[in-house]
């Protein structure tokens, strides 16, 4: 393939060693397609063999392609299993991922246009349709397939499990409203609608929203009500902080105190965060990042069962901790696309700007500094600003990290949809597996949240579509309504 740059290299590698992709193109394997692949397996071996790339110095490997093949053999309970080892960068492996899957297996419309658009918009730098003719696909129908992405992240995972078909996504592209689209998600399923019975019902709902609306306040629970007011607070104090001029922590422990309010009234509204534009990107607030950190940060922090004077240090941590950003370029923050080598330089000095604004404050706890200054320290030593690792880290910091890179998968960016709450878990396991976080603190964030966290919409076993309202005894079965 034109893209490869070294040549093969088959062995047998422990399965067990195997770290998944989280940008592979396939979200969805169907069971009947395995268990078909399994029985294949099992009378006449593994043909081909699947493909993966070094990591951590050769230890663990990171699968490229061949997703379902590793999953069927860990089903068979093989050990080990033959693999063609790569040399490859994080382009190459976007780009095998794509191929592999189309040559191998149907990829959903909606899997095909997020992989291409991940090429395009990060790593390749030719045009579309030149890109998309090196891929074997039809440049039309990749454009209009990227259309779908545009969609809510519920109706984009109907298609990817073959809820709706993608023709009843395009018919649904003309509402930009999520509740809409849920209501004809149903609709459709429910009564098995024709695409243009779909088309239908789309105009109908158009139609009743040119109608004056009959209350006001349609934001999502919890926003709007309290965060939008809270934002303004913490921008408020924030600005004296910078300024030197009247800066009190009361004042933000007066705002943790209502975090933990809100999340007595209404954990499902205070977890669940809309989908819009990055809170630290166009236009966004900084504040109102670090606002929704804190709420996941206290939420994990009640569950492990931490005293009250550490969830206090949790709180006002949580909203210091990205201060630093405010010294930051805000082009760099609202960036489409990645960032040089000299941009992340001065993109991570954010936590040397929060040390010098937090220097300027007596008596601030200890241990309040350490859970700001440390946040993007990691578990295995690969953080910054100095390399701690381990024990090395403080818990505070280590929590706060966690809910920071969670938060910010969870929000949309100016190069990217927001993740399902689900999906940025997966990530964080993946990440985790990797060596970045403490896996007991996983295990809390993961008990406390679920994998299905509340405020999720999912689509249950009988295709129904529901939204969590709190975490059930196993993180895999929430209470849903």
């Amino acid at each position: 393939m034109w893209f490869l740059r070294s040549g093969p290299r088959i062995q047998e590698i422990p399965l067990n060693r195997i770290l998944s992709n989280p940008y592979q193109p396939r979200k969805e394997v169907r069971e009947e397609g395995l268990q078909h692949l399994m029985q294949s397996i099992a009378e006449n071996g593994l043909i081909v063999p699947i493909i993966v790339r070094r990591l951590d110095r050769g230890r663990n490997f990171e699968l490229v392609a061949g997703q379902r093949r590793v999953q069927a053999c860990r089903r068979l309970n093989w050990k080990r299993i033959p693999a063609l080892v790569r040399s490859l960068s994080d382009r190459d492996v976007t780009q095998v991922s794509l191929l592999e899957n189309l040559q191998r297996a149907e990829l959903s419309a909606v899997e095909v246009a997020e992989s291409f658009e991940r090429l395009v918009r990060d790593y390749v730098q030719v045009g579309r349709e030149d890109l998309a003719r090196k891929l074997g696909l039809d440049p039309k129908e990749v454009a209009s397939q990227g259309q779908l992405l545009s969609l809510s992240v519920v109706t984009r995972e109907a298609v990817m499990t073959g809820l709706i078909t993608e023709r009843h996504a395009q018919a649904m592209l003309a509402l930009s409203r999520e509740e809409d689209q849920i209501r004809v998600l149903k609709q459709v399923h429910k009564e098995d609608l024709s695409v243009r019975q779909t088309k239908m019902l789309v105009q109908q709902v158009l139609s009743e929203r040119e109608r004056p609306p009959s209350a006001p306040g349609s934001a999502p629970a919890g926003v709007g009500t309290t965060e939008g007011p809270l934002v303004g607070r913490l921008e408020g104090e924030l600005g004296k902080l910078l300024a030197g001029n009247g800066f009190h922590t009361e004042a933000l422990e007066a705002i943790v105190r209502e975090l933990g309010q809100g999340l007595d009234l209404d954990a499902a509204g205070a977890l669940a965060f809309p989908e819009e534009t990055s809170a630290v990107a166009e236009g966004g607030s900084v504040e109102r990042h670090m606002l929704r950190a804190a709420r996941v940060s206290l939420w994990v922090a009640r569950h492990a069962g931490w005293s009250a004077e550490r969830l206090q240090q949790v709180g006002v941590a949580a909203l210091l901790y990205d201060v630093g950003l405010r010294r930051v370029d805000p082009q760099l923050l609202s960036r489409r696309g990645p960032l040089s080598p000299a941009e992340q330089i001065l993109v991570r000095r954010h936590v040397s700007h929060g040390e010098e604004i937090l220097s300027r404050l007596t008596g601030l706890d200890p241990d309040v500094r350490a859970g700001v200054l440390q946040h993007h320290e990691r578990f295995d030593g690969s953080g910054y600003l100095n390399g701690l690792r381990e024990r090395g880290i403080h818990p505070v910091a280590q929590l706060i990290g966690m809910a920071d890179a969670y938060v910010a998968m969870c929000e949309r960016r100016p190069h990217r949809d927001g993740y399902t709450p689900y999906r940025a878990l997966k990530v964080l396991q993946i990440e985790t597996e990797r060596g970045a976080h403490d896996p007991e603190l996983l295990g809390r964030f993961i008990a406390a949240l679920s994998l299905y966290p509340v405020g999720s919409r999912v689509v249950l076993s009988d295709n129904r579509v529901g939204v969590v309202a709190r975490p059930g005894a196993a993180p895999v079965r929430p209470v849903v309504r």
